[in-house]
């Protein structure tokens, strides 16, 4: 099997108060499962790793329009 040169830990995380708990269980997971080996790079896919809800819209809906059979 080839060497190991970046292990992808997906993304998701969210820009809260606890993303920087996160951090704590991955290095533990990293040093039990691939002690001491320094030879490769953790990547966190940035989706919703950088960016966050910009604002939540709540409105009223004041009518509906019928077509035909559709709704």
């Amino acid at each position: 099997m080839p060497p190991t040169n970046i292990i992808n830990i997906g993304g998701g995380f969210k820009a809260n108060p606890l993303f920087d708990e996160i951090g704590a269980p991955v290095n533990d997971a990293i040093q039990e499962f691939f002690p001491g080996d320094k030879s490769f790079e953790v990547m966190a896919e940035p989706r919703r790793c950088f960016c966050e809800t910009a604002f939540t819209l709540v409105t009223d809906v004041l009518g509906k329009r019928l077509r035909g059979d559709k709704r």
